[in-house]
């Protein structure tokens, strides 16, 4: 009986530090990942969206990217250009939900002859930035893949995003 507890012994601290050896690599590999690749900063610029501004913001936030904490490892600036629907209201309140949000008015921060796009590029912490323009249709996938191939998630870039000129 001695014999059985001690085999059971070895090969429960056989096992447990098997786990913690995979543990650690996986720890060690979000660690090295996030390490390569930067903080991003995503620019979406918006006007009288109220209609799809929030299932854009939202498939946008849902980018998986994060660094090795845990936390989105970009953040989103939405500028709005001085919409006159609910959109600074719905971004308001998306704001409030997801941290990696922020949300500027170019009518309240901009300066005489600023464009939104300058207003979101200035405000933006990372030296890698997207300047998305809302004006595409609601999720369209392209949006998303041109944001994960600045964010290294893809290899290949998206094809054309179909904007209006």
């Amino acid at each position: 009986m001695n014999l059985v507890l001690q085999g059971l012994m070895v090969f429960l601290a056989t096992y447990g530090l098997l786990v913690l050896v995979a543990d650690f690599g996986q720890s060690l590999h979000a660690w090295s990942r996030s390490r390569r690749l930067p903080f991003v900063s995503l620019v979406l610029l918006v006007r009288d969206q109220e209609a799809t501004v929030e299932g854009l913001v939202t498939d946008i936030l849902s980018i998986d990217y994060r660094s090795a904490r845990g936390s989105p490892n970009y953040e989103l600036v939405v500028v709005d250009d001085r919409s006159l629907d609910s959109t600074p209201t719905i971004l308001e309140r998306l704001a409030q939900q997801h941290a990696a949000l922020r949300v500027v008015r170019l009518g309240e921060a901009g300066s005489p002859g600023q464009t939104a796009a300058d207003l979101g590029l200035f405000l933006s912490h990372s030296p890698a930035a997207l300047v998305l323009d809302a004006r595409m249709r609601h999720a369209d996938s392209r949006l998303l893949e041109a944001a994960e191939y600045l964010l290294g998630r893809r290899r290949t870039p998206p094809g054309p995003t179909g904007l209006p000129n």
